[in-house]
């Protein structure tokens, strides 16, 4: 079942994972009623998926609650790598929804904002850190989100 502490994605586990990956409140008896898999199948695979499974949660439409602005900044090093300071303050700036380092040690960051006032703040204090060379990249249409599925 495990090899370099992977699991494997057989045809039930990659159908539980499918499934869960467009909603994550659909029963087993469900699944178990699409795909023609016993529960009981459905229900040991998942157990074993549990350890995979970051968190289960819900994917809002953040402009329906107020905050139209999503921008990602690539945040590259200029002369020196980030600290650890650097980067524990950029992860506490608010509207920060996920943070990434990349294979250069560039720093890539989505923000979710209520306005643009409040992105060019940010902007404007990120660029006074001459240690800091910015691209900010504004995002205007989701085309796809959480897509990927085995």
């Amino acid at each position: 079942m495990r090899r370099n502490n992977q699991v494997k994605l057989d045809r039930n586990a990659a159908a539980i994972m499918s499934h869960l990956r467009r909603n994550s409140r659909l029963a087993l008896m469900e699944i178990s009623r699409i795909e023609g898999i016993p529960e009981t199948t459905l229900f040991d695979r998942l157990k074993s998926l549990e350890k995979t499974i970051i968190k289960y949660c819900a994917l809002p439409d953040f402009r329906k609650l107020g905050f139209p602005i999503r921008l990602y900044l690539v945040l590259s090093a200029k002369s020196r790598a980030f600290s650890e300071d650097e980067k524990s303050l950029l992860l506490g700036k608010k509207g920060i929804n996920n943070v990434y380092v990349d294979a250069s040690g560039s720093i890539i960051a989505d923000l979710i904002m209520q306005d643009m006032a409040e992105a060019d703040s940010l902007l404007a204090e990120l660029r006074l850190d001459e240690n800091i060379c910015l691209d900010a990249h504004f995002i205007l249409e989701e085309l796809e989100i959480e897509k990927f599925c085995p």
